[in-house]
């Protein structure tokens, strides 16, 4: 049975009457009322001196929670180590912690009104615990039409929020807060070599791909061409005598994103057989409509009709755990913004010679195109956030959104935007740019809730090391941030990396070094997504409808009004 768990609390009432109703919304065995506090969950608990403790997901580390609680304290949170959501209360004693990991891949949603706190694993359940369904909240669905989106701890739902990484919720009988238990910081660039860096990033991907197949059975990996995947298959042949079964898609009739020829070059080199998926047409309205009566929110990417099959057969296969390299793309990519570290001290030529090496530029970017990525990253880098915020207030809304937004939701859209807010992280540019791509704007896009549901809906579990492992991201962000630039490669470091004694994916860089950007591309590099010409003349004939999207978003988040 999977783990789950509903906590609710009212001021000035029992916590049995709720007890039932907070079992019931997470279809859990055990339920407990604790002075005001009601619980329901299902799974194992351990049980300690003073606390009980339920852990929803996994941890890395192999410390006992509810010790750690009993000797430290909430604070000692942040030594653990994994994807979790935790629930902790102490039996006769009325006070309980609901928290998740640092980076929040555990998921915890709540809802407050008045006097009563309820809490769950799942936005669903939450809304079966609650009286009534919430309505839609307007901002977060204008904000996540126009920028695919949301808020640090924001929903689709009002009042409706998500616990933060990092963050914990402290209940002592009648009252509650949140605080946050631990913070990313800088840390000092690591001294080490381009070659010492490489060698320290092949151990930490190992470990971080050990850490997800330890205990596990029958691991599988989402296999691709692509570096990421590659290297992630790679450590999980190397952490188990019985290596991890590929499954990738192939694109047969699209022969400009098949990448057969690498999968086959990748699984070859490995000692793997993968087993291949080929993807013609397909419908993404079903699976969409499928994730959104599940989950009671829309999926964040249209692709689910692609992996339906290799994760259904993953499933029937006997595999318990999926590994795949979501997320090396963000954690293995250029700091770009070292551009403008090098400008604020005043080094404008080093500045000149990065901007001519960012991944993508070619081998000799023209002029112009050097000046618009100074420009970019250097100039506008430069800039204090204040000046950005400053800007958007006195100029016109529609500057800054999408041009097939009312008055009203171009106004909501720029106020809840949340660009150059990196600016407010403590370090170099490069590095606040950084550590907010893999951590926190993770959370904002929702990637971490989309990954454990789409998996979920045919039975499987995920593994992502690039996604979720905190050690593996804190060791990326102290390697020297000049090591990420090559003017033809993307994740320069990430392909220098040996595994035993193959030299696979450097051939996989190889093979990937003859795909650089056209002469007419160079311009924009690679180091964020690019909208294609076509992709803008879709928009353009699209205008009219997007706001009558928005009200069928609402209607569908808002659903009928239930009493439960």
């Amino acid at each position: 049975m999977t783990s789950a768990f509903a906590l609710l609390l009212t001021r000035g009432r029992s916590g049995t009457d709720g007890a039932e109703r907070a079992r019931a919304a997470v279809a859990g065995s055990h339920s407990a009322s604790e002075g005001r506090i009601s619980l329901g969950w299902s799974g194992p608990e351990a049980t300690g001196q003073v606390w009980r403790c339920l852990v929803v997901g996994r941890l890395w580390s192999r410390i006992d929670a509810a010790e750690l609680l009993e000797s430290e304290g909430p604070a000692a949170l942040a030594r653990l180590r994994g994807r979790f959501a935790l629930l902790a209360w102490q039996p006769g004693g009325g006070r309980a912690v609901v928290a998740v990991d640092q980076l929040g891949a555990g998921a915890v949603y709540l809802h407050e009104d008045g006097g009563t706190l309820a809490a769950a694993t799942e936005l669903a359940e939450l809304l079966r615990l609650l009286p009534r369904r919430p309505g839609p909240d307007k901002t977060a669905v204008v904000r996540w039409l126009a920028g695919g989106s949301l808020e640090r701890g924001q929903t689709h739902y009002e009042r409706v929020r998500r616990l933060e990484g990092g963050h914990v919720i402290e209940i002592d009988g009648d009252s509650w807060g949140s605080r946050r238990y631990w913070s990313l910081g800088y840390d000092s660039v690591l001294p080490v070599s381009e070659a010492e860096a490489a060698e320290k990033v092949r151990e930490g991907v190992a470990s971080a791909v050990r850490r997800r197949v330890r205990g596990m059975e029958a691991p599988g990996v989402l296999l691709s061409g692509g570096i990421d995947s590659a290297s992630v298959a790679a450590a999980g042949k190397l952490a188990r005598s019985l290596p991890p079964r590929p499954y990738s898609a192939v694109f047969p009739q699209h022969p400009t994103i098949d990448e057969s020829g690498l999968i086959s070059t990748v699984a070859e080199g490995l000692g793997l057989e993968s087993r291949t998926f080929a993807v013609g047409a397909g419908s993404m309205v079903v699976p969409g409509i499928e994730y959104l009566r599940t989950w009671s929110v829309p999926s964040v990417s249209p692709n689910l009709f692609v992996h339906r099959p290799l994760l259904r057969a993953a499933r029937e296969e006997g595999v318990d755990v999926l590994l795949d390299g979501q997320g090396g793309d963000e954690l293995f990519g250029c700091a770009a913004y070292l551009l403008a570290d090098r400008l604020r001290g005043g080094r404008v030529l080093s500045a000149v010679e990065l901007a001519r090496r960012l991944p993508g530029v070619g081998l000799a970017p023209s002029g112009q195109a050097v000046r618009r990525l100074l420009r970019e990253f250097g100039l506008k880098g430069v800039l204090p956030l204040a000046v950005h915020r400053a800007a958007r207030r006195l100029r016109h809304a529609s500057r800054y959104s999408a041009p097939w937004l009312t008055v009203e939701s171009s106004r909501i859209a720029v106020e809840s935007d949340p660009a150059w807010s990196w600016k407010g992280l403590d370090g170099p540019r490069w590095w606040a740019h950084r550590a907010d791509e893999v951590t926190m704007q993770r959370e904002r896009m929702g990637a971490h809730d989309f990954l454990r549901r789409k998996n979920a809906l045919t039975g499987l579990v995920g593994g992502h090391p690039f996604l979720d492992d905190l050690d593996l991201i804190q060791l990326v962000l102290r390697l020297p941030p000049e090591l990420s630039f090559d003017p033809e490669l993307d994740r320069p470091l990430l392909r220098e990396v040996r595994v035993g004694d193959d030299d696979l994916l450097h051939a996989v860089g190889v093979e990937h070094r003859g795909q650089v950007l056209d002469p007419a591309e160079r311009a924009q590099p690679v180091v964020g997504p690019r909208l294609q010409r076509d992709e803008a003349d879709h928009v353009d004939r699209r205008v009219h409808l997007v706001d009558e999207r928005v009200m069928d978003v609402l209607d569908v988040l808002a659903g009928p009004d239930q009493h439960r």
